[in-house]
Order: structure tokens, then C-alpha cells, then sequence
């Protein structure tokens, strides 16, 4: 059911609402795989990496709040974990 509503982004799209969002600006943006939503690795020009994680509208929130807390959890408990940190949008 998901499949047929996972989103379609392209890389140059990505980058732009990173942009607008967040006012990051990746200089490399990839796709990585994803069955339910669709994710994209993204590197600042300064190094830094990121995920930008575009979920399917289709998909609960209740999925995705709990998605959340628990690295946001996981990230509180142990803090050296390497471990995705959220960066919310407001």
C-alpha cells in the first residue's frame, strides 16, 4: 500500500528544501534506498553529513512520532552512540 505513495524527489529538490527548511547547503546530495519513504544522503562543503528523510503521507504519524522518540531516546540515554540525531523542522 505505501509503495504506490512513497515519495518522489529528485536529488536538486532535496537540496532545495533542505535549503528552505533548515538553511543547510549540501554540495552533494545521493539517494539512498528506502521501501516506505525516501531518504537522501547530503555532505555540507564543510564535511559534515546529513540524512534528509522524506516520509510517505500515507504513513501514520503515530509511526513516525514513535520513530522519533526512540532516537531521540537512544540519543539521550548514550550520546557517543553513532546514531541519527533529529533536527526538526518548527
Amino acid at each position: 500500500m505505501l509503495s504506490r505513495s512513497r515519495p518522489r524527489f529528485r536529488p536538486d529538490e532535496a537540496a532545495r528544501l533542505v535549503r528552505e527548511a533548515y538553511g543547510l547547503e549540501a554540495s552533494v546530495v545521493s539517494e539512498l534506498p528506502s521501501e516506505r519513504d525516501q531518504n537522501f544522503h547530503l555532505k555540507e562543503a564543510s564535511g559534515r553529513e546529513l540524512v534528509l528523510k522524506i516520509a510517505s503521507s500515507a504513513e501514520p504519524r503515530s509511526i513516525l512520532d514513535f520513530q522519533n522518540q526512540a532516537l531521540a531516546r537512544i540519543a539521550e540515554r548514550d550520546p557517543g552512540l553513532p546514531i541519527p540525531r533529529l533536527r526538526l523542522t518548527s
